[in-house]
């Protein structure tokens, strides 16, 4: 167990890295004023196990942006096993999260583990970002890490594209002319992997799509040079392949882009 979690520790570091070095080079239009609240905890349950827990989570302090906190705290709950949160509107802090702990060891500790293993340690890792912003898109990462027992631990990356004078969060063909989208970022799919078009069989190449046919998810990102979905590990391969990613440069895309939200191109 230690170490299946040395290599996915080191994975993870490439890949939030790689996340970090993006948002580096990021230009914004708008900036949002926010908060972090961190926490890092363990805790013990039955006998021989031990649980750590890792928050790095935003706040914003904008009241345009309240229905983000919203999102956030909804999904730190969802993270922690808590299917309701009884309509609870309240900004989400250091104490809340203490209670979703509490809650979640709680829970861990009717569960049923090997006690054969001397000591069990599991973790759970949550991390949630600004990635990019440009007028009234803001687009967030959220990072998650855990080892909750078996073979190997689990890891994903999820982006959320908001649209703040809406109040809502986009999906691909809110943006996009989807079927013009997905065939251009079929062809990127195929040639990133040095598969050709007239040969290619997506299952027998081990990437598994509804109708064994290539289709976009909703997990994408905006920055001011690329689009760039995500596929996190068992969506359409397995696990040993890592997270599938197709970027595509933003320029290609002008045709696809429908006119509200041309902006993320001609920047006017």
């Amino acid at each position: 167990m230690i170490q299946s979690r040395y290599y996915l520790t080191i994975t993870l570091l490439f890949l939030f890295t790689s996340c970090i070095r993006n948002s580096n080079e990021r230009q914004t239009d708008n900036s949002y004023n926010n908060q972090y609240i961190e926490l890092n905890e363990t805790k013990s349950f039955n006998d021989n196990g031990t649980y750590e827990y890792q928050f790095k989570v935003p706040t914003f302090d904008d009241d345009n942006l309240d229905f983000i906190n919203q999102f956030v705290l909804e999904s730190v709950a969802k993270y922690m096993d808590i299917e309701k949160l009884k309509n609870d509107k309240s900004i989400l802090n250091k104490d809340k999260l203490l209670t979703f702990v509490k809650y979640h060891i709680e829970q861990v500790g009717l569960d049923s583990y090997d006690t054969d293993v001397e000591h069990l340690e599991l973790f759970k890792k949550l991390e949630i970002d600004t990635l990019y912003t440009i007028r009234e898109l803001l687009v967030i990462v959220e990072n998650q890490e855990s080892y909750t027992g078996g073979a190997h631990g689990a890891y994903s990356t999820n982006y959320f594209v908001f649209d703040i004078k809406n109040k809502k969060l986009l999906k691909t063909s809110d943006i996009f002319d989807l079927n013009k989208l997905t065939e251009i970022a079929y062809d990127y799919f195929l040639t990133e992997r040095g598969l050709s078009k007239n040969h290619v069989e997506i299952e027998k190449e081990g990437y598994w799509f509804n109708d064994n046919k290539f289709h976009l998810n909703d997990n994408f990102s905006i920055d001011s040079k690329n689009v760039t979905f995500l596929y996190n590990t068992y969506e359409i391969t397995s696990y040993s392949e890592g997270q599938i990613i197709v970027e595509i440069p933003l320029y290609k895309l002008e045709s696809t882009i429908k006119k509200e939200y041309k902006y993320i191109i001609n920047k006017d």
